[in-house]
């Protein structure tokens, strides 16, 4: 049966008619993003794994926020700049961290139970953050919401997860500069799909 609230289709037209109205700024964005994932690697030997991951978590955690906030803001249809990367307060990035470090071990124990939960709970909770920073909500409290609004919809976010990474996979192939479109186009496709179950 049809998700109408998951509807991929137009969840990936949106995020492909954003991207092409907001270009150079969802390039910019897509930069930065790997930017955060390329550098703590040359910044730490391999033989400090832990320093490289914990750079990384907590570049995440700073630019997430602002991230989030850009692409709430181009749903809006609301003025959005790179420099709204910047735009966080201490209790979001306080808030944020501590959401971000829960998903990992929620993440995690669900993986070591088997890939299949791992990956439910990761479907159930992915919206945990966004509800932090669009609803003012607390870690907990996100969490819970988040399960609630994707309930009934886990194999519509499924689809829309599998094609994602076809779409990224595929701009990675047009001699890795097509990931700099395919990656705005995935992170405003599930843009368009939060908005429409938080609604």
């Amino acid at each position: 049966m049809a998700d109408a609230k998951v509807n991929i289709g137009q969840a990936v037209s949106f995020g492909w008619e954003k991207t092409k109205a907001n270009f150079w700024l969802m390039v910019g964005i897509a930069l930065v993003l790997m930017v955060i994932g390329i550098v703590p690697g040359m910044i730490f030997t391999k033989s400090f794994v832990l320093g490289s991951n914990l750079l990384t978590w907590i570049l995440g955690s700073i630019f997430g926020v602002g991230l989030i906030k850009i692409l709430l803001k181009i749903y809006d249809n609301k003025p959005a700049a790179i420099e709204d990367f910047f735009s966080l307060t201490m209790n979001q990035f306080l808030d944020y961290l501590l959401a971000s470090l829960m998903l990992i071990v929620i993440t995690f124990v669900g993986l070591v139970l088997l890939i299949v939960p791992g990956i439910i709970f990761s479907l159930k909770y992915q919206f945990t953050l966004w509800l932090i920073l669009d609803k003012n909500l607390r870690p907990m409290a996100a969490l819970k919401e988040s399960n609630r609004i994707t309930k009934g919809h886990l194999w519509g976010l499924f689809l829309l997860w599998l094609l994602s990474i076809l779409i990224i996979i595929a701009g990675c192939l047009v001699f890795g500069v097509g990931a700099l479109v395919a990656v705005p186009v995935v992170i405003l496709a599930q843009t368009y799909v939060y908005k429409s179950l938080v609604k």
